[in-house]
């Protein structure tokens, strides 16, 4: 507790709970507002009077006599018996309501200006992460008078909340301890008022597009108003509850699921939360029963690894109840345990925002393990080198103790194609594949061949990719691990459809859609990439401005899972399909949260490809430099997707230029960028590409090219009219016809420039 007046006086109460290591004071001399004016001034520039409210106590001291006196009435009148896992989640929030003094000094630091923002401040504590406009509608039903929208972008200018760029972007108190405690301070009738608001506008928003939070919400708000729950949005609400710091929400989610007929979902939802609790006992017993009653493979693959959990059991304390639970989330072991249960539900975002801050505070195997667990989840949000880090780590603490570190070598190899290493990653990738398979089928086997399919299929040599990925799925099949089989099949349907093969798309893409089904925590996690595969089926269909909007719904699913990269990925794929200008700011924005050279590259392509639509828009009216930007944007990225081994983004940027130089009539250029085009899609072994309408560079007539290839087999001008029988003038004009269309200024290059080069049999052309 920070203390910034005159020391006050401490009840016995606190001296004995700081005599226990559970408090910790930082007394610091008395600073008045003067003072700490001039601070900020140095520190932050000048800052205007009228916004110093927002940041000085009216007095020293009065934020801890608020807080002291909040915690004397929670510690009063908090339940000595533990409550019922069966208990309304939310029963005792406003019975009694917090002190009222703290609620004025929240909202007064909160910048609160009149009853709109108040109505804002609350709406957003009960539902973080809750879109805009849905904010927007609730506040405008409880407020009349007053431009909402208005006031909610005032309280975004001044730091108060912050949103996230998406569609729709989503709103959050930026103070995280005044999100926990201003629901809190709501009387009684104001928060059914709200929650019945939030409730009814929620339930018309399908389960599939709410975000983890709003879940929760949903869920909690509509059992304390006595409604119905639907078990599965129960069921998703335990597991995204499993994020947070609540242990005991999260069983009375789970519990009410398995009730409401939430089937093994539920159970496991139940389990992980019980495991989190130190609830062991409870849980074994009941998992190896379900592990012989259903044949739900990849749920019962989760079962499984929460059993290993539930044995292991990290050396944590047992038991439960409110105090002892909220006490002891940030205990090491407690929060390791949190995250790999998270991981082990498949949400590895959560966990690795949740093991993050522990990292340092842990070493043995249990290091090895978190290292692991964090660099799951910062491979999907982008933060490729802090991945690498905690892979090193993981690496050096299991080489210590002798143990595999085959799947440490993997996904750091995964994590070699977003930084610039993909050619590397793939040959160490051949290599470890072929080691292990020395010693027969295996679950190390089919994973390094997944690992090597996905690193063929997103170079872009999709050809190769589909007999790789074949064969990673008849392992991963065979090995039990459906989770990975199933996105392997994804990316199989994804190949199919690169190579323009749309019904083989379709079959390898349909199990996976019945597999998953449209509802439930599966379905749930699998909607992203789901929706993607989908989206590359339509483009291989030609069905181009289809394939779009569904990239485009697969950056908002994947944005609800906290997949940066694929949200990334997808806002790209969209803006090749046609939409680059319409998702450019949102593409801009995911950009930034993915680390470089990956992030910068499809920001990049983004941007040159929304220059092209706005040139092609504006053809009629473009003078040269506005037509040469784009075009020179495009090749510069080309050549880098090239260099960092993304084949096809490389093929379809030149295949792009070269159609546009050749509408503009540069044929040189156009050629130029055609050669370029061709060497890409040979290595990527394909025939057209789906995403770039097709245009042909003039070919080479038959005289032509029998010029050419003399010249190129390093005959004179002099010598080629003597062998052929026409005059020497008449070469010099055919050697420059050939120039032109291969984009070629001299003879040196003629040997290469001819070896991709289209020809007719036609004797002039």
């Amino acid at each position: 507790m920070l203390t910034s007046d005159s020391r006050p006086g401490l009840s016995r109460p606190l001296r004995q709970a700081m005599s226990a290591g559970l408090l910790v004071e930082v007394a610091l001399d008395p600073l008045p507002p003067s003072d700490l004016r001039r601070v900020l001034v140095a520190q932050l520039g000048e800052v205007d009077t009228a916004d110093l409210r927002w940041i000085l106590p009216p007095r020293p001291g009065r934020d801890l006599r608020a807080m002291v006196a909040a915690a004397r009435e929670i510690a009063s009148s908090a339940p000595n018996a533990e409550p019922s896992p069966t208990a309304d989640p939310r029963g005792d929030i406003g019975r009694p309501r917090l002190s009222p003094a703290l609620r004025e000094m929240m909202l007064s630091h909160l910048g609160s200006a009149g009853a709109t923002d108040e109505t804002l401040l609350d709406l957003i504590a009960l539902v973080p992460d809750a879109g805009a406009p849905l904010i927007v509608r609730l506040a405008a039903g409880q407020v009349t008078g007053d431009d909402v929208e208005h006031r909610l972008e005032r309280l975004e200018e001044h730091g108060t909340v912050t949103a996230t760029l998406g569609e729709p972007p989503r709103i959050r108190l930026t103070d995280g301890v005044v999100e926990l405690l201003l629901p809190q301070t709501l009387a009684a009738p104001r928060r059914r008022r709200l929650a019945e608001a939030i409730v009814d506008a929620l339930t018309t928003i399908p389960e599939t597009v709410l975000s983890p939070t709003e879940q929760i919400a949903l869920a909690s708000l509509s059992r304390e108003l006595g409604r119905d729950v639907p078990p599965t949005l129960l069921t998703a609400a335990a597991r995204a509850s499993l994020r947070e710091d609540d242990p005991l929400l999260s069983i009375q989610l789970a519990v009410a699921a398995t009730e409401a007929g939430g089937g093994l979902e539920a159970e496991t939802a139940l389990a992980a939360a019980r495991i989190r609790a130190g609830r062991v006992d409870e849980v074994l017993g009941r998992m190896q029963s379900l592990t012989s009653g259903d044949d739900d493979a990849h749920l019962l693959g989760i079962v499984s690894d929460l059993m290993l959990l539930a044995s292991d059991r990290l050396e944590l304390p047992g038991g439960l109840d409110r105090h002892s639970a909220l006490a002891t989330t940030d205990d090491v072991r407690r929060v390791a345990l949190d995250a790999f249960l998270l991981f082990a539900l498949g949400d590895w975002g959560g966990a690795s925002r949740r093991v993050a801050p522990i990292l340092d505070q842990v070493d043995g195997p249990l290091a090895a393990r978190a290292h692991f667990v964090f660099a799951g989840g910062a491979l999907l949000t982008g933060w490729f080198g802090a991945a690498e880090r905690s892979l090193d780590r993981a690496e050096e603490i299991l080489t210590a103790v002798g143990d595999d570190i085959t799947h440490i070598r993997l996904a750091r190899l995964t994590i070699g194609r977003y930084t610039g290493r993909l050619e590397e990653s793939l040959r160490q990738s051949r290599d470890i594949r072929d080691l292990v398979l020395r010693f027969g089928p295996s679950r190390t086997s089919a994973t390094a061949t997944w690992t090597l399919g996905t690193l063929l299929l997103i170079s872009g040599r999709v050809r190769e990719a589909v007999g790789e990925l074949e064969q990673a799925i008849r392992g991963l099949t065979e090995s039990g691990m459906d989770r990975m089989a199933l996105i392997a099949r994804c990316e199989l349907a994804e190949a199919h459809a690169g190579l323009g093969a749309h019904q083989e798309a379709l079959a390898a893409w349909a199990p996976v859609e019945a597999s998953v089904g449209a509802e439930g925590v599966v379905a749930e996690q699998f909607r992203g990439k789901l929706t993607e595969t989908r989206a590359w089926t339509l483009a291989a269909e030609g069905r181009i401005g289809e394939a779009a909007d569904a990239f485009i719904a697969a950056a908002e699913a994947f944005t609800l899972s906290g997949n940066s990269v694929g949200v990334l990925a997808a806002l790209a794929s969209a803006a090749r399909c046609g939409a680059a200008e319409r998702v450019l700011p949102w593409l801009e924005a995911a950009a930034d949260e993915v680390d470089d050279p990956y992030g910068s590259l499809l920001r990049d392509l983004g941007r040159a490809l929304a220059d092209l639509e706005r040139y092609e828009r504006d053809r009629g009216q473009a003078d040269e430099e506005v037509r040469r930007a784009p075009t020179e944007r495009l090749l510069e990225v080309g050549g880098r997707a090239r260099t960092l081994g993304f084949h096809l983004l490389s093929a379809e940027a030149f295949a792009r230029v070269a159609r546009t130089l050749l509408v503009a009539g540069d044929e040189r250029g156009a050629a130029s960028a055609a050669l370029q085009r061709e060497e890409q899609m040979r290595l990527c072994g394909f025939e057209r590409l789906i995403l770039v309408p097709h245009s042909d560079v003039r070919p080479l007539s038959l005289r032509e090219a029998e010029i050419g290839d003399l010249a190129a087999a390093g005959l004179s001008n002099r010598e080629i009219s003597e062998r052929l029988v026409v005059s020497i003038r008449t070469v010099e004009t055919h050697l420059l016809r050939v120039y032109k269309k291969l984009g070629i200024r001299r003879r040196g290059e003629l040997v290469d420039a001819l070896r991709s080069a289209p020809r007719t049999a036609a004797e002039e052309h």
